[in-house]
């Protein structure tokens, strides 16, 4: 074909309307020097080229279409660039998209301002705008997902909806579907299962893989793990932030700050700090160790242990610090109710079976002391627990009852000493009126036999006053438990006589009437009295004669 008649065709093309169906046949080589318009009309600068490409298009849409059906039902879109066999074939009005490659965008319609570019990149792609897919089929499902950037082969494969995601590297987020806002870098990052919903998660390196919503990795597991540094080149634990010093010998590492690894000796596992204090800023507020349920700021599932002993905590107790400050007075009578048991977990709430414990029943304690219960949730049920640190005070209290009981005792027993000091006293003297009586008996006796008349001699009578013969003896013993023994002596001449026992204040407890003169006893029975002092006097011819003190144990 020569040039001019090329020219002619060209010409005709233009000046044909939008309906115009103008065959260009070129065979063999063609070329073209100087200037080459091509569009669609000469009011629209639209370029479509290939079978049925912008077959339906109804307006001045500036769009170019190159390749069999490349944009085929494009109507109102308006500034896309479809390039490949049936590159947009399906879109209808959306707009801004650039489609590169065999069935780029195909089903594509309303969306805008996506570049797709590489075979079936976002094939399935429906109403989804602003997303970038570069590789061959990445964000190959996507439908109508939105702001997506997936860069590799099959990267964001899956993706049927899910939003703000960044994946990068082969099969980078392949078989995730819904998630939104998660970075996946790497090759096959993010794994090989199937993760319907998962969102804000970050995986970087080959198949890391982050199953969490909220969580970030760094590297694969097994041969694929990586320790990561932060200043080092060489870091010697997962994660190892380097400033100056040396760590211990098993972590293998010549720098310090903040290390994370396996201690290579050991097996643990450490959180190493060096040249300052290691705090931990948890935006949830709560730690667990060996649990993953957390009820509390610190929960620890089994022992924990605080070498050398002492509190595990320093309470803030300045007086300046406190408002409301009142007595704390529960004590011995609360904590003679603690019922301690022996028991074990029953499986709720993740709490271990298989170790016996010893406690108390929180619903036990409400009764006593309700403040120290207290209540949790766990699955949507209700539980208690019990806060024992109030129980030291109570113990507190309770030994100063103990203490002032312990203080009145002993006054008691002071005060009874004394009284048994009395008591050994009144007793000693008791026993020497007794050894004093019983020689004046002696003397009585031989007196009384000395001057006896004899047979067949005078009777005569020898008479003494009788102030000096109505005696009233010491009771014996003295002090007794249940009985006592008071004798006495009574002249010839008397009329009558008694003996009476009063109380210390004057009453008068019993009067017992004398029969018989000279010598006699009266046996006494206190079963009944209560321990004290008691009076007995002898009473002749109306005259008390004497009056003696006897003491009841």
């Amino acid at each position: 074909m020569n040039n001019r008649l090329f020219f002619v065709l060209l010409t005709l093309l233009v000046m044909h309307g939008i309906k115009a169906q103008v065959r260009l046949n070129v065979e063999g080589e063609a070329r073209v020097i100087g200037r080459l318009e091509l569009q669609k009309s000469t009011t629209d600068s639209s370029l479509y080229i290939g079978p049925g490409s912008g077959e339906f298009d109804l307006d001045k849409n500036q769009s170019t279409f190159i390749g069999n059906h490349a944009g085929h039902f494009n109507t109102r879109g308006f500034r896309n660039v479809f390039i490949g066999h049936e590159a947009g074939r399906f879109n209808t009005e959306g707009w801004g998209n650039v489609y590169i490659g065999t069935n780029a965008g195909e089903y594509s319609r309303d969306g805008f301002s996506n570049v797709f570019i590489g075979e079936e990149t976002g094939a399935d792609n429906t109403t989804g705008s602003a997303n970038t897919f570069l590789g061959r089929l990445s964000g190959r499902s996507n439908q109508d997902g939105g702001s997506n950037l997936f860069v590799g082969t099959l990267a964001g494969y899956r993706n049927v909806s899910g939003s703000h995601n960044t994946y990068l590297g082969t099969s980078a987020g392949e078989y995730l579907y819904n998630g939104s806002r998660n970075t996946i870098i790497g090759d096959q990052a993010g794994g090989t299962n199937p993760i319907t919903f998962l969102d804000r998660a970050i995986a970087i390196g080959y198949k890391a893989v982050a199953s969490c919503s909220n969580c970030a990795v760094l590297g694969g597991t097994g041969v694929d793990a990586v320790n990561v540094g932060i200043g080092t080149a060489s870091p010697a634990g997962a994660l190892h932030i380097l400033k100056q010093g040396l760590p211990p010998s098993g972590l293998n590492a010549s720098e310090n700050g903040l290390l994370l690894g396996t201690e290579s000796t050991t097996g643990y596992k450490w959180i190493q700090s060096y040249g300052g204090s290691l705090v931990l800023n948890l935006k949830g507020n709560t730690v667990g160790i060996g649990t993953s349920s957390v009820d509390y700021l610190l929960e620890v599932n089994g022992t924990a242990g605080k070498p050398g002993g002492g509190e595990w905590t320093n309470s803030a107790s300045d007086r300046r610090l406190k408002k409301n400050i009142r007595p704390y007075t529960d004590g011995l009578r609360q904590l003679l109710k603690i019922r301690p048991v022996w028991y074990q977990y029953s499986g709720k709430t993740e709490l271990p079976t298989d170790q016996e414990y010893v406690g108390i029943i929180a619903q036990e304690m409400q009764d006593i002391a309700p403040y120290t219960v207290g209540s949790f949730q766990y699955e949507g049920m209700d539980y208690l627990n019990f806060d024992g640190s109030a129980l030291r005070y109570m113990i507190i209290n309770a030994i100063k009852e103990l203490y002032e009981e312990l203080e009145q005792k002993e006054e008691q027993l002071r005060e009874l000493q004394q009284k048994l000091s009395v008591v050994n006293e009144l007793q000693t003297e008791n026993t020497q009126l007794k050894e004093r009586l019983d020689n004046l008996e002696a003397k009585l006796d031989d007196w009384v036999n000395q001057n006896a008349p004899g047979e067949g001699e005078d009777s005569h009578t020898y008479t003494l006053p009788l102030t000096q013969k109505a005696m009233l003896l010491p009771n014996h013993p003295n002090p007794f438990s249940d009985k006592t023994v008071i004798r006495y002596q009574l002249p010839a001449q008397v009329r009558s006589a008694s003996l009476q026992v009063t109380a210390a204040g004057g009453k008068v407890l019993g009067n017992v009437t004398l029969h018989t003169s000279g010598r006699g006893k009266v046996n006494v029975a206190t079963g009944a009295y209560p321990s004290g002092t008691y009076y007995y006097s002898l009473i002749v011819d109306g005259e008390i004669v004497d009056t003696k003190a006897m003491i009841k144990r």
